[in-house]
This record gives structure tokens, sequence and C-alpha cells, in this order.
């Protein structure tokens, strides 16, 4: 077995690291969001827009 068919193994049976992943990514812009006051692209979006995207 190569080291990238051991990876994708490893990878799709702890599924649950996309989760930490997503809940880092996600924390760390509102985060910066907050302290900056600017980068929350979506309070310029209508609610009509937001539902569409």
């Amino acid at each position: 077995m190569s080291v990238r068919e051991s990876l994708v193994d490893w990878w799709s049976e702890a599924v649950w690291w996309d989760y930490v992943i997503a809940l880092g990514l996600v924390s760390g812009h509102v985060a910066v969001a907050r302290a900056a006051g600017r980068g929350d692209w979506l309070s310029w979006i209508d609610s009509e827009q937001r539902v569409s995207l």
C-alpha cells in the first residue's frame, strides 16, 4: 500500500477531523472579523441574495 492510499484510508476513517478543521477556520474568521471590525462579507448582502447563496 502506498503512502497516498494509507493517508486516504486514515482520513476517510477519521471524518471528525473535517469538523475540527471547519470549526477552527470559522472560529478564526469570526475572531478576526470581530477584532478588525471588517471582513463580514455577509453583512452587506441583501437577505434574498443570502438565501440564494
